[in-house]
């Protein structure tokens, strides 16, 4: 279907603007990756492939000074920060990883900002997905769970084991997913987080809460 950027280093390359073809869902995209213009097109390939028009808009942290990246050409990207956003609402958010694992969550520069994301989400959002170091800085912040550092980096593919059927994991009998962290989460025994699927050493895997409507994934898309 049709995917519509409303911003992006991706939107700059488009020879015309794609035109809205009807009822719209709406995605916020926190792009922390150093790499923006490639997460950004393999957002929209994905985006793509869904069966309903998608309308996305990106954002990022302002109080992070990328050493990759100018502010001028965030501007001209028209990538947007969370002060843009206080009266806009969206179907869906998601928040990609960030290459900060081995750091405690509050030495991140962008922490008391990412927290303030999480709290306008509440209001704002209705469904939310955070992957690799987003997942495990939402539960932190979301719950207290806490990460550890490993002691040599998780790569590779893991098939992973399916825990509890919902809809998100009807149909697999187990799932495949990639992992590429410096850090991990142990055993979750907090009740108010279900955990969907695991792998002996990645891991909980993929994760989901009610309370806050969020599901946290440990690897990447």
């Amino acid at each position: 279907m049709t995917v519509i950027l409303k911003n992006g280093f991706l939107k700059q390359q488009q020879a015309t603007p794609l035109s809205d073809t009807g009822r719209l869902v709406k995605i916020l995209v926190v792009n922390l990756m150093p790499n923006k213009l490639e997460t950004e097109r393999q957002f929209a390939e994905l985006f793509s492939q869904l069966t309903v028009d998608v309308q996305v808009t990106f954002a990022r942290m302002a109080s992070h000074h990328s050493k990759h990246i100018s502010e001028a050409d965030f501007n001209h990207a028209d990538y947007v920060a969370l002060e843009d956003l206080q009266n806009s609402y969206f179907d869906g958010l998601v928040v990609t990883g960030a290459p900060v694992e081995e750091l405690d969550f509050e030495t991140v520069d962008y922490w008391s900002e990412f927290k303030a994301l999480l709290d306008w989400r509440e209001t704002h959002v209705r469904e939310s997905i955070f992957e690799c170091w987003a997942a495990q800085a939402g539960l932190y912040a979301d719950f207290g769970i806490q990460k550890h550092v490993l002691p040599s980096k998780l790569f590779g593919v893991y098939r992973c084991q399916i825990n509890a059927e919902t809809k998100l994991t009807a149909g697999f009998d187990a799932l495949s997913m990639p992992q590429s962290r410096h850090s991990t989460l142990t055993k979750i025994d907090d009740p108010e987080v279900d955990v969907l699927a695991s792998d002996p050493e990645a891991g909980p895997v993929v994760m989901h809460a009610v309370k806050t409507r969020s599901t946290y994934i440990s690897g990447h898309h």
